[in-house]
C-alpha cells in the first residue's frame, strides 16, 4: 500500500503543476502564450528524457533503489522552489527547480508500477486499476485544493506540492520496500 500512495503523492505534483501551471507562468511571472507553451514542452521533454534515462538506470539497480533517488531528487527541488518562494522568486532561478521536480516523474512512474506489481504476480490487472483509481483520486483532491490556495499567492502552491513530495519521500524509504535482485 506504500507504494499506491508514493505515486498518488508524485502524481499529485504534476496534476498541481498541470492545474496551476497557468497561474504561475502567466499570472506570477507574466509570460505570453507562446512562452509558456514553451514552458510546458520543456517540461514534458524533460520528463521524457528522465524516462529515457531510467531504462538505462535499469541496467545497474533495482527500481526501488532508483525510484527512491529519484523521489529525493524532487524533494530536493521542491525544498529548493519552497525556500525561493519566500524570497519572491525570479524566473531564472524558479524554473529550473520545477522543470527538475515535475521531470523526476519520468523515472517515479515507472518504478513505482514496477516495484507495486511485483507483489501481485496473480492480479497484476487488478493492481493496476486500483493504482489508477487511487492516484487520480487522490491528485484530483490535491489539485482543486491547490485551486483554492493560490489565492494565497505562489507559496502555498509550493507547499502543497513539497508536502506531496516529503511525504512520497517518507513512505519510499520506509521500512518493508526492499530492492529485489536485479541479476546484472
Amino acid at each position: 500500500m506504500r507504494l499506491l500512495l508514493v505515486l498518488a503523492m508524485a502524481f499529485s505534483i504534476l496534476m498541481i503543476y498541470i492545474t496551476q501551471a497557468s497561474f504561475i507562468f502567466q499570472g506570477r511571472f507574466g509570460l505570453s502564450k507562446e512562452a509558456f507553451s514553451l514552458i510546458m514542452a520543456g517540461a514534458v521533454a524533460a520528463m521524457a528524457a528522465l524516462n529515457l534515462t531510467n531504462r538505462w538506470l535499469l541496467r545497474f539497480w533495482a527500481p526501488i533503489t532508483v525510484l527512491r533517488s529519484a523521489i529525493s531528487l524532487q524533494a530536493a527541488a521542491l525544498v529548493y522552489l519552497t525556500a525561493l518562494s519566500w524570497a519572491g522568486p525570479s524566473l531564472a532561478l524558479f524554473l529550473p527547480g520545477l522543470i527538475l521536480a515535475i521531470a523526476t516523474f519520468g523515472v517515479a512512474m515507472p518504478n513505482t508500477f514496477s516495484s507495486f506489481l511485483e507483489f501481485f504476480p496473480d492480479i497484476s490487472a487488478t493492481a493496476t486499476a486500483l493504482m489508477g483509481a487511487t492516484r487520480f483520486t487522490i491528485a484530483g483532491l490535491l489539485s482543486a485544493l491547490s485551486s483554492v490556495l493560490a489565492e494565497g499567492g505562489l507559496l502555498p502552491i509550493v507547499l502543497l506540492m513539497g508536502a506531496c513530495s516529503l511525504t512520497a519521500m517518507g513512505l519510499v524509504w520506509g521500512g518493508g520496500l526492499r530492492p529485489r535482485e536485479t541479476g546484472l
